[in-house]
């Protein structure tokens, strides 16, 4: 019904665009129907009102870009899980689509480079785990919402993938030394070096030894080094200069002393590092493998964000969602603009009617914008 609702009001809008006159020769150049008749009947308003109550960038610029449907399977497929997510919604449930990311740049990323960030592998963990936690909550309401729950078969990841992906971060973001315990070694032996460097510093920071020279009482980081804040005027044979104040009175020292316990920590700290690119070059390796997964998850998610938003818009509307037919009758009780709604005005119903045996609508009345509203209410709802 919808799709031959559409055939209807493109004949309608075409008329009203042609010329009374015969003519040989077309006196307006030829357009792209389709397009003309979206921008007739205001069309982009109604996917900018969608695309505002998508939950992800990727369902916003999906929204945005709707393009109108040519086959009615498509049709029937969209009304069906529309129908599933009002139902729900009657039962207080909604699709937990919360924390989905935009995976696809991420899975380029893994495709052109050796190791992914720690923050891209942040943004990858947080998305793998929204994309499971929606599929496992479909799957467990399948029963009820066989529509979404096709959707959800290309949620599903592997197992071995989505575990890697939980184990790969500790509460903080950082690494897993749970999952990878070299890491921990590293990280104590690092804690236990630069604590004994800052306790040594400390001590001479209280002590006589080196009051004349201290510019001041405390201890700071210089290029990775700790160091003491000293006069400028101070005996270079107390350490290693490696910055300057920026009046110049004041020059960040390294005392001779903890040169040598300094090293070993910069050592460790270079340890670490090359262990974590490591391990990100495992991490982004297992993403890379998963790509067609993580791109199909990322397309059925971006999909179902926008099955929530079409029945979030209907529901502002105060729309309800009727049955479908392919006989190409239609028929609108009470129907209002969306448009004129969307903007907050106050819209007449009315009641309209246009089918195959019927193709024309007859709307007279005084020039006021009525008619003209009227006939877009029927050209929207077409489309919708």
């Amino acid at each position: 019904m919808r799709l031959a609702s559409q055939a209807l009001i493109y004949g309608l809008i075409e008329r009203m665009s042609s010329t009374a006159l015969s003519s040989p020769e077309p006196i307006l150049p030829e357009v792209d129907l389709r397009a003309h008749t979206a921008a007739a009947l205001d069309w982009a308003v109604v996917l900018d009102a969608l695309s505002k109550r998508t939950a992800t960038h990727a369902g916003s610029r999906a929204a945005m870009d709707l393009a109108l449907p040519r086959d009615i399977e498509t049709v029937r497929c969209t009304h069906a899980r529309v129908a599933e997510v009002l139902a729900l919604s009657e039962q207080a449930l909604r699709m937990p689509l919360g924390g989905l990311v935009d995976l696809e740049p991420l899975v380029g990323q893994a495709r052109r480079q050796s190791a992914l960030s720690l923050e891209q592998v942040r943004d990858v963990v947080r998305g793998v785990a929204s994309i499971d936690r929606l599929a496992r909550w479909l799957v467990r309401r399948r029963d009820a919402v066989p529509a979404l729950t096709l959707l959800a078969t290309d949620l599903l990841l592997e197992p071995d993938f989505v575990t890697l992906c939980r184990d790969a971060l500790d509460a903080d973001g950082s690494l897993s030394a749970a999952r990878w315990p070299e890491l921990g070694a590293l990280r104590d032996r690092l804690r236990e070096l630069a604590r004994g460097i800052r306790s040594r510093l400390e001590e001479m920071v209280r002590g006589e030894e080196l009051a004349d020279h201290l510019q001041d009482r405390f201890v700071t980081r210089r290029e990775g080094r700790f160091v003491l804040p000293m006069k400028v005027s101070a005996p270079r044979s107390l350490g290693i200069v490696h910055a300057t104040s920026n009046t110049g009175e004041t020059v960040f020292v390294e005392p001779g002393e903890i040169v040598a316990r300094s090293n070993r920590l910069r050592e460790t700290e270079a340890e670490l590092q090359r262990l974590e690119r490591r391990i990100l070059v495992e991490l982004t390796a297992a993403v890379n493998g998963a790509a067609v997964a993580l791109s199909d998850a990322h397309r059925a998610s971006t999909e179902l964000d926008l099955v929530q938003a079409r029945a979030d818009l209907g529901t502002h509307l105060e729309g309800r969602l009727h049955p479908m037919g392919s006989e190409g009758v239609m028929r609108l009780q009470s129907a209002r603009h969306p448009v004129l709604v969307l903007r907050g005005l106050q819209v007449v119903a009315n009641d309209l009617a246009v089918s195959v045996s019927a193709p024309c609508l007859l709307l007279t009345g005084p020039n006021t914008g009525g008619k003209t509203v009227a006939l877009k209410t029927l050209g929207l709802a077409a489309l919708f």
